[in-house]
């Protein structure tokens, strides 16, 4: 699994150590697909597990939790929640509920209250970090994106738990906090495999390398780094030996991607897959205890 997780080359923070790794020709033109046609089940639901704050207690007073998502889904409006080319970039409900269970919950049980979702989008990960109560400052860089995430927290009530930024996020954090980082692949995507000159999986917020943004943003406080990339990302393992990241690798089903967790700790790689029993589908009861079944299994 190493060799599928991490590259041996010698670190340099000025060059880019991806430049290999192009995405496969089938997966370049994911933003011509539909994705709208997955709308009923790309927003996340709340489920019965979910604390309702104050506000939501009021809004949705005497209404069963099929009725709120019904109430949210029948809300919902093309251009000012979601566009095509947002849809593709945001975590879907049953990901990201296993996510919640698997990988973030655990966190939450030892003491993470504060989150940074650093690429929000619409707010796919912001959203779903402050329904479980985490308080999450959640950065968009581009406008048209950052009011339809706005509307989105608006939208189920978070915002006594969310506090958004339109622009580059600037590395803030506060002790012990979660960042979340979903890069753009758009290069990785539209690049050919003989472009040695592009630095693919950079947060645009940069030129360095992803490893060299994890660790600073450990070393400025964070507890936890939490990266969504393709299954093609290869990270340093020369600069995490010697930078002391420990990490955790998770597959998620069949997606085209993988997670790192990376924290501080004696470098030791493990790597898990998220088995879910069940695929995306529209929920037609309250009975969610068989759609988001899931567990850990180690590679």
């Amino acid at each position: 699994m190493e060799k599928q997780n991490f590259t041996y080359s010698k670190y340099d923070i000025d060059k880019d150590d991806q430049a290999e790794n192009v995405v496969e020709d089938d997966d370049r033109k994911f933003l011509e697909k539909d994705y709208i046609k997955n709308l009923p089940y790309a927003f996340i639901r709340f489920t019965p597990d979910i604390v309702f704050n104050e506000r939501q207690k009021e809004v949705f007073k005497g209404m069963s939790i099929k009725e709120i998502n019904n109430k949210i889904y029948n809300s919902l409006k093309l251009g000012e929640h979601y566009t095509n080319q947002t849809l593709s970039y945001t975590i879907k409900d049953v990901d990201s509920h296993r996510i919640w269970k698997l990988v973030i919950e655990p966190l939450y049980k030892n003491g993470l209250r504060v989150a940074v979702d650093a690429t929000a989008n619409i707010g796919g990960m912001t959203k779903l970090l402050a329904l479980h109560g985490i308080r999450v400052e959640a950065w968009e860089l581009q406008e048209e994106v950052y009011l339809m995430l706005k509307s989105n927290i608006n939208l189920y009530h978070l915002n006594d738990l969310v506090k958004t930024h339109l622009g580059r996020y600037d590395y803030s954090v506060e002790k012990g906090c979660l960042v979340y980082i979903d890069p753009p692949h758009e290069k990785s995507f539209m690049s050919s495999k003989n472009d040695s000159s592009v630095n693919h999986f950079n947060l645009s917020i940069d030129k360095y390398p992803m490893y060299y943004i994890v660790e600073r943003l450990l070393s400025s406080g964070a507890k936890y780094v939490l990266l969504n990339m393709p299954l093609c990302y290869k990270y340093n393992m020369e600069f995490a030996v010697k930078n002391n990241h420990l990490i955790k690798i998770y597959y998620l089903g069949n997606k085209n991607v993988k997670n790192f967790l990376i924290t501080k700790g004696k470098f030791k790689p493990e790597y898990w897959k998220i088995i879910g029993t069940a695929k995306n589908v529209v929920v037609e009861s309250d009975k969610y205890s068989e759609l988001y079944k899931c567990k850990l299994v180690a590679l």
